[in-house]
């Protein structure tokens, strides 16, 4: 079996291991914590991919501990910022992590995520728009964004209904709590948990066999049942980008992030 690198970005790492593409999210230090710049190569790596008749199959993992703890706060110096002087969350969105979303559900090849960790915020989106997830048995999904009273994003408020129903979408979105793998599992997040040093391998072996089957009917496939759902997904992506322009913009996130900074809890009027 032949793995040989394909590509020089900063952020990620693809290599090709027969006619499956990896692609390896590569900023350990923070569990993979998403950039504008990873978001930007993701989609460049993902665009490539999509047009070269060689890769049948696509398996998308984390380096490290975690598959991603989601958005990178501290990297969004170049966000435009809204009037008030507030980073505009909706234009990172709409520009970067909403159509990467769309790719992963549009590109003609299956694509498998290896949730090697923690899978949070827009990474947990990034995981639940592939074809077929399987986690790691220390895996958690997480949508944390009522805890700095913001909303889901990247399409959670569409990918997580429609995994696990609407009971658990807004258990895990009002509440704000992890989902371990084994509860993931039997809410239909995932579609299998395996063991930790076993999660790239089991994801490999799908794609293997993803990868040798037919193409053509395997791209038709996907595209006849994402046929009712892209409509409702790309709505649902700028609705999010809107609510989420305007959360940012509010006392609320003031509050919870000053609160996370002097480690007290937030305290929000009526």
């Amino acid at each position: 079996m032949t793995v040989a690198p394909t590509s020089p970005y900063e952020t990620i790492a693809v290599r090709t291991d027969e006619a499956v593409a990896v692609v390896e999210l590569q900023r350990p230090d923070s569990l993979n914590a998403v950039t504008a710049q990873m978001g930007r190569e993701l989609h460049a790596a993902l665009s490539a991919i999509a047009g070269d008749g060689s890769v049948r199959a696509v398996v998308l993992t984390g380096a490290g501990r975690g598959f991603s703890s989601g958005a990178d706060l501290k990297g969004m110096a170049d966000i435009p910022l809204l009037p008030s002087g507030r980073p505009d969350l909706g234009h990172l969105l709409e520009e970067v992590y909403n159509p990467l979303v769309l790719l992963i559900r549009e590109i003609p090849q299956p694509v498998v995520a290896a949730v090697n960790g923690i899978a949070a915020g827009i990474g947990c989106s990034f995981a639940l728009a592939c074809d077929h997830v399987i986690a790691a048995r220390s895996a958690s999904f997480l949508l944390a964004f009522v805890n700095v009273a913001l909303v889901p994003d990247g399409g959670a408020s569409v990918l997580v209904p429609a995994r696990a129903g609407l009971g658990r979408a807004l258990e895990m979105s009002l509440l704000g709590e992890k989902v371990p793998a084994e509860r993931a599992l039997e809410w239909s997040l995932v579609n299998a948990v395996t063991d930790d040093d076993q999660v790239v391998p089991a994801a490999l072996e799908v794609a293997g066999r993803l990868a040798a089957g037919p193409p053509e009917a395997l791209a038709a496939i996907k595209r006849l049942l994402n046929e009712p759902v892209l409509p409702l997904l790309r709505e649902q992506l700028q609705r999010e980008a809107e609510a989420q322009r305007l959360r940012a913009d509010s006392d609320e996130v003031v509050e919870a992030i000053t609160a996370f900074a002097h480690k007290r809890a937030p305290v929000y009027g009526g």
